[in-house]
């Protein structure tokens, strides 16, 4: 995937933030999509994620914590990505920080992606616009990677592709989605029940 960087004044609010908030093109989606970018203070490396949560640094410290990274909001020289964490332990004078335990979620291995032509492209946008709510970075209508994938007859990780760089990651915990998506069938399930039971009750009586 190419990329094009697109800065529009970076930070927000504040000049001393270890992290800057800017946009980056995406051409397989043919649209700007907004970033979280912050730089490794042991190494100067630079990472990029999606962010479409605006300028919140309790939420954007949370994620960068998920993601295995030392990170201060508002102390570059405390920010250091996860292979030189160990490197750079040393007892610390700072109050203790609070421990957020992340349970990862297993996902079924597929294929590995493949190229995508622009109508397959194309196709997989328009499943996303209806069916993936990207202010709650969740499905609705009992969707998911795997089943665009699957009625497209596409490897769903290419459908994850896009949808990560075009709509953002999925924020919600996809066994509490997996749960509501159930609850839906079973009440889908017992109103058709209920139907029947009417449609028979009526015959009986006009027999």
């Amino acid at each position: 995937m190419q990329n094009i960087t697109h800065n529009r004044g970076t930070q927000r609010r504040g000049a001393n933030k270890s992290y800057r908030m800017t946009t980056e093109f995406v051409r397989e989606v043919n649209k700007y999509v907004p970033v979280c970018e912050t730089t490794c203070a042991y190494c100067g490396d630079t990472k990029r994620i999606n962010w479409s949560q605006g300028d919140q640094p309790t939420l954007i410290t949370r994620r960068w914590r998920d993601l295995g990274w030392d990170f201060d909001p508002y102390n570059s020289k405390c920010v250091v990505c996860p292979k030189h964490k160990k490197k750079t332990a040393s007892p610390s004078k700072e109050e203790p920080r609070m421990q957020t335990t992340v349970t990862p979620i297993t996902k079924p291995v597929e294929k590995l992606t493949r190229p995508l032509t622009s109508v397959e492209k194309s196709k997989i946008r328009s499943l996303l616009d209806l069916h993936f709510d990207d202010e709650k970075g969740a499905y609705i209508d009992n969707y998911s990677d795997q089943r665009i994938g699957k009625e497209l007859d596409i490897p769903w990780a290419s459908v994850t592709q896009i949808r990560e760089a075009a709509y953002g990651p999925i924020r919600e915990d996809e066994r509490f989605m997996k749960l509501r998506n159930d609850l839906t069938n079973a009440e889908n399930v017992l109103a058709e029940l209920k139907r029947r039971l009417d449609d028979l009750e009526k015959s009986v009586k006009g027999a």
